[in-house]
């Protein structure tokens, strides 16, 4: 995968929660690239709700950035699309991306 911290201000991360840790590429993905002084945010999807487990691992493994904002969707493929779609837009204005 091609990516360049560098060029972005404010990083999202939408991580599928697996047994309430981060799905193994993110593993693979946060030791590659280097998001010091990088602002994240958390897009963190799963089926039990446990987001703030994943977030304090992802925390802990995205050295140096600076979480802005988490947002857990417990089974979004259940939710209405325009929920989904409008839940998303008010996270985004949330942590300024929008």
């Amino acid at each position: 995968m091609s990516f360049d911290a560098a060029a972005c201000d404010l990083v999202f991360l939408v991580v599928p929660v697996w047994a309430g840790k981060p799905a193994a590429a993110f593993n693979t993905f946060l030791r590659d690239h280097d998001l010091e002084g990088k602002r994240v945010a958390y897009v963190i999807s799963s089926m039990s709700g446990n987001a703030d487990r994943c977030a304090a691992d992802l925390d802990a493994k995205a050295k140096g950035a600076r979480r802005v904002g988490m947002l857990s969707l417990v089974s979004p493929q259940k939710m209405d699309p325009e929920e989904l779609d409008a839940t998303l837009a008010s996270f985004a204005r949330e942590v300024g991306a929008a």
